[in-house]
């Protein structure tokens, strides 16, 4: 796998326990800045990706989503339960809010 040059700025031991020991996941990707932790959301696969957002605290995805651009943002919630992306526009801004939610109803693809 390469990495993005940001990324070679994390542990290696740190950046493997992110991605292949789900026991610590949530916890060592919540220690990275928001920075980090957006490049990294960028670079796993799928599944991991998957894994670390249903994992996060609401507070800590609203940091990220505001972060990024709606479209982005807009995968990233459908990546999350019904309830759990209802939790989380509750907590955006309401310019980012209104970007997202109207970019949530067309198709996924």
């Amino acid at each position: 796998m390469r990495l993005p040059k940001k990324l070679t700025s994390i542990s290696p031991v740190s950046l493997t326990d992110i991605l292949f020991r789900k026991d610590e996941r949530t916890e060592l990707f919540l220690e990275l800045p928001l920075e980090k932790r957006i490049e990294l959301l960028r670079s796993v696969t799928a599944h991991v990706k998957r894994d670390l957002l249903v994992h996060v605290p609401e507070n800590d995805l609203v940091n990220i989503l505001e972060a990024i651009d709606p479209d982005e943002a807009t995968d990233i919630l459908q990546l999350l339960g019904k309830h759990k992306r209802e939790k989380v526009l509750q907590l955006l801004s309401k310019e980012v809010k209104g970007s997202l939610s109207t970019l949530l109803k067309f198709d996924p693809e």
